[in-house]
């Protein structure tokens, strides 16, 4: 079976053509613009330069990467030619092969260049760490695919020169001075396949041989692409086998070194390289002919599919060397790197053609939608290293990341088109719905017109008489098609997965699938997933995101926050408006409020590649048809921590200085109290709100010194501006400062990411890690609220083992203490002070003990007498490295204190009122010249594009049209004169 080349099949419109015009238009450049900046390129430029000292600007594998960047953008090039991307990729060749030249035998890897001049592949002495010969087989695809998109020589010259010197020393056989060749296997998987690309071109294009020999004189090659043939047989036959290794290497089970390939029945080690090993073997076996190597990769791709893949296709479950783990270890926060599934979707792509077997392609459309598409956000440059199934981590922006997925993504998609379709001499196999046209070199072609994968109907339009196989993907369910020719219903046969049937030209083929809501089971040796379900609609997997889900309490603590059980009804609706359009699954789903109590609500689902692209939020595809009782209610207490790995949704979020981080409410109620105590009475004249998107917000901003007398600084309750960032300014003076917003414009939940208060004329944020507080928060993860949240499954979590560690808590009110109670992370001695103070000032001794806890889940019971209102709780020690955690923290009162939000919540607008004096600007009273000054200033302000606050507008627009103008100043000014 052959798949088509692609310029012979035309992506013509629908969901696919929409991803791909994103990917070719956003995500090439972004990923080329990124890798240049990260100085790849200027390792080439500096690589090999007569007495060049510097070491390499970047990891031992950005060769690669930028090779692989070239392969996809090179393949987009094909079908759509672009004149910028093309000359960029021309510049970048261009100082490629100057360093070539510069290389007196071709091998050509700048970090191993740079950083261990002299040493080739494994004689760097790091098995891990170098990546020459990965780099090289990344090389040699990107020459290919670029001489096959432009015609263009050059770096397949480069290509070249590098394998006659790495075939001309390792593999079989002996070097030109009668030696025997080196046994050398790439520690990195991937040149297997590689090179055989360059083998393939050599063997059908012998002028372009002769071509590239000829290509610089000063550099005569002796070109046998057999000898590259014979390098990959050595590659994948030597695995296991250390006789005359270079550098006696033995790289274990981690690359797949463990065995000789044909032992290895157990997909094993790190995830990428395994897959990309497997990839190699596959296609050798599909280009040789030989039926061990696709025996073997067959084995291996059934252990996978069976045993260790998620339902998303997501593989590699162990975070630990980036593995495969044991069969059915595939936990739901599993590390699943996105490079492995690409991978895997390359493997499969293989064993589709070998075989002829649906379910290869079944492994494929699942990666196309869900295990691959999922790695990048709808914007075409944000991407995911890792998709767990359960994830509570946003996408990055590829800083401080390695960057090796998104490469790996462009080549993928790049070449999906050509995964449409494949084809016999005698029959046409259709492998993925997708709207295209087909073009076959013997005049046969199809047309097919697409719903998915949001609509079940595909209509397939044949040119010219042939067979059509079609492939009936097993999430269909056996007998639940409908095939129809025009208005007839089709006979077809099934043969491997596929719906077989003659068509002759012009003849309209309709298949049909059911397009429904449906539940999805783990095998039930998952331990991970018993008693859980997963939701599916067509091709796409389901998950549900806290941001659609805000109601629930305690949404980013667990899968079984909520139970969708088995008897509870699935519908699906389109929101066109949703994520560029996606349909949406809602079921009702159980939970238990903080007070224990069971709640329903409709649960709401997205697909899986759609997750985090409306900022972080937590996300689980499988849920429990039964959820677990909360804990308790959620303390409404300010608190502080010394340092935390994460502060999740939770109020300390949005003043901790990181606008990637955000506040979310826990609940759709209003208002909703957003509140920060500054340490003490501070003169505050601008606060900045940051919230997570532009809506109309709508909010007061209020101030207070004892946070029981509260006055208004701004009043945006009537906003009808879709704004992000808002900036209020005035002139206060308060300890506390609250957001109180009224409403939450219109995006069902309210999420503030940054909230910071200045003095007048400072840019010091004297908010920044300071107590605070929310009226309800929707994801604590570590931070100190995650001790506050009565859900004994969530703890505050420092970012390592350094100590002491503390978190200070304020209860918003005196009271009689009559105990406490702690539940510490884990067994250890954990060594710990409380201290408990009136005013947040002085400070006395409560409890100070090294305390043995001998088994998970015992709380610490102290019963002591106490009074106070502020509680700081240090960890000071602990044994064992154990980080300073806790699951909870609570305090007995014999009366629970008022809540610090009470009065807010309860009373209407607070704010100066009547008794402002018309006229004072400054609030000392009266009007004064001071008066007339401030007032000048607000003038000057609102030129600068400042919008006075409304108290400013309530003392200074005394000509009452609601605004602050150059009349208001003169008002001032006659109510001067009138008192002198």
């Amino acid at each position: 079976m052959q798949q088509p080349e692609l310029e012979q099949v035309k992506v013509t419109g629908g969901f696919w053509k929409e991803k791909l015009d994103v990917i070719a238009d956003v995500t090439v450049e972004t990923v080329l613009e990124n890798l240049e900046k990260a100085g790849t390129v200027d390792n080439f430029a500096r690589a090999g330069l007569p007495g060049q000292k510097d070491k390499a600007q970047t990891l031992p594998w950005n060769d690669g990467l930028l090779f692989e960047s070239i392969r996809g953008a090179a393949d987009f090039l094909r079908v759509r030619p672009n004149k910028e991307i093309e000359a960029r990729i021309d510049r970048y060749v261009d100082v490629i092969y100057q360093a070539c030249l510069r290389s007196e035998t071709g091998y050509l890897s700048t970090w191993m260049m740079m950083d261990f001049p002299g040493l080739y592949f494994d004689e760097s002495g790091d098995a891990r760490q170098y990546h020459d010969a990965y780099n090289f087989g990344c090389m040699t695809e990107a020459a290919v695919h670029y001489y096959k998109a432009t015609g263009k020589t050059k770096l397949l010259f480069v290509a070249t020169r590098f394998a006659e010197f790495i075939a001309g020393n390792y593999g079989y056989g002996q070097k030109a001075d009668g030696s025997k060749k080196i046994n050398m296997v790439p520690s990195h998987e991937g040149p297997e396949e590689m090179l055989l690309k360059l083998y393939i071109l050599y063997r059908d294009n012998p002028e372009l041989k002769a071509e590239i020999q000829r290509y610089n004189p000063d550099y005569p090659l002796s070109i046998d692409e057999n000898e590259y043939a014979e390098l990959v047989k050595f590659w994948i036959e030597n695995r296991g086998n250390y006789e005359n290794r270079v550098g006696g290497a033995n790289y274990g089970v981690y690359a797949q070194d463990h065995a000789l390939y044909y032992d290895q029945t157990v997909a094993a080690g790190h995830a990428v390289r395994a897959n990309l090993f497997y990839t190699g073997m596959a296609a050798a076996g599909r280009e040789f002919q030989n039926h061990t190597y696709l025996a073997t990769a067959d084995h291996l791709w059934n252990n996978i599919v069976n045993k260790q893949m998620y339902i998303t296709g997501g593989v590699g479950a162990v975070g630990m060397d980036e593995a495969y783990g044991d069969n059915y270890h595939l936990p739901n926060d599993g590390y699943c790197e996105t490079c492995a599934q690409v991978a895997m979707g390359f493997f499969s792509a293989y064993l589709s053609l070998s075989f002829g077997d649906a379910k290869y392609a079944d492994v494929v459309e699942n990666y196309i939608y869900n295990g691959v598409l999922g790695g990048m956000g709808l914007d075409g440059d944000s991407f995911y290293y890792q998709q767990p199934l359960s994830a509570k981590e946003g996408r990055w922006d590829w800083i401080n990341y390695t960057p090796c997925c998104p490469p790996m993504f462009l080549k993928f998609y790049s070449e999906m088109p050509a995964y449409i379709y494949s084809y016999t001499d005698e029959a046409i196999y259709v492998n993925q719905f997708v709207s295209s046209e087909l073009t076959l070199p013997d005049g046969r072609k199809l047309t097919m017109e697409s719903g998915m994968p949001f609509g079940g109907d595909s209509v397939i339009t044949a040119g010219k008489d042939t067979e059509l196989h079609i492939r009936i993907p097993d999430w269909v369910g056996a007998g639940k098609e409908t095939i129809r020719v025009g208005d007839r219903a089709a006979a077809y046969q099934m043969e491997k997965g596929y719906a077989v049937l003659a068509v002759k030209a012009g003849d309209e083929v309709t298949v049909s699938f059911p397009m429904e809501p449906r539940r999805i089971y783990n095998d039930e040796q998952v331990a991970f997933t018993q008693g859980m379900v997963a939701l599916g609609y067509g091709p796409l997997v389901y998950c549900f995101e806290g941001v659609d889900n805000p109601t629930i309490p305690g949404f980013g603590t667990g899968e079984f926050c909520m139970g969708v059980a088995p008897d509870a009804a699935l519908t699906a609706r389109f929101e066109a408006g949703l994520l560029g359009g996606v349909t949406t699954l809602s079921a009702e789903a159980r939970y238990y409020d903080y007070n224990g109590k069971l709640q329903t609500v409709q649960a709401k689902a997205i697909p899986f590649y759609a997750r985090m692209n409306r900022g972080v939020s937590s996300s689980y595809v499988f849920v429990g048809e039964e959820p677990k009782a909360a804990a308790g209610r959620p303390k409404s207490w300010l608190a502080q921590a010394t340092s935390s790995r994460n502060n999740g949704n939770s109020p300390a979020a949005a003043f901790d200085g990181d606008p990637e981080t955000y506040w979310a409410a826990g609940s759709q109620e209003t208002p909703q109290i957003l509140m920060v105590d500054l340490g003490g009475v501070q003169d505050v004249g601008r606060v900045k709100l940051t919230f997570t998107s532009g809506q109309a917000w709508k909010y007061q901003v209020l101030y207070s010194e004892d946070a029981k007398e509260w006055e208004l600084f701004a009043d945006r309750s009537k906003n009808a501006e879709s704004r992000q960032e808002f900036e209020e300014t005035g002139r206060a003076r308060g300890r506390y400062v609250a957001l109180k917003c009224t409403e939450s414009a219109g995006v069902g939940y309210i999420s503030v990411a940054e909230m910071a208060v200045y003095a007048d004329g400072s840019q010091t944020n004297l908010a920044q890690n300071k107590l605070c507080g929310a009226t309800s928060y929707s994801n604590p993860v570590d931070s100190p609220f995650a001790m506050l949240d009565g859900n004994e499954t969530t703890r505050y979590c420092p970012p390592g083992e350094e100590k002491p560690q503390t978190v200070t808590m304020d209860m918003g009110g005196a009271a009689d203490i009559t105990g406490m109670r702690i539940l510490f992370e884990k067994p250890t001695d954990w060594t710990y002070t409380i201290e408990i103070s009136e005013d947040g000032q002085n400070w006395s001794a409560y409890q100070s003990e090294t305390y043995h806890m001998n088994q998970d889940k015992i709380w610490r019971e102290i019963d002591k007498a106490a009074r106070g209102r502020y509680i700081r709780f240090s960890i000071t020690g602990t044994t064992g490295g154990v980080w300073a955690s806790a699951w909870e923290f609570d305090v007995k009162t014999a009366a629970e204190p008022e809540s610090i939000f009470a009065g807010l919540l309860d009373s209407e607008t607070p704010g100066p009122g009547s008794a402002a004096v018309p006229g004072d600007m400054d609030g000392s009273g009266e009007v004064t010249i001071q008066d007339v000054m401030e007032a000048c200033k607000v003038l000057a302000r609102q030129s600068a594009g400042k919008v006075p606050t409304q108290e400013e507008l309530l003392r200074g627009d005394l000509d009452g049209d609601k605004l602050f103008t150059i009349s208001d100043v003169m008002e001032i000014c006659k109510i001067l004169a009138r008192k002198a």
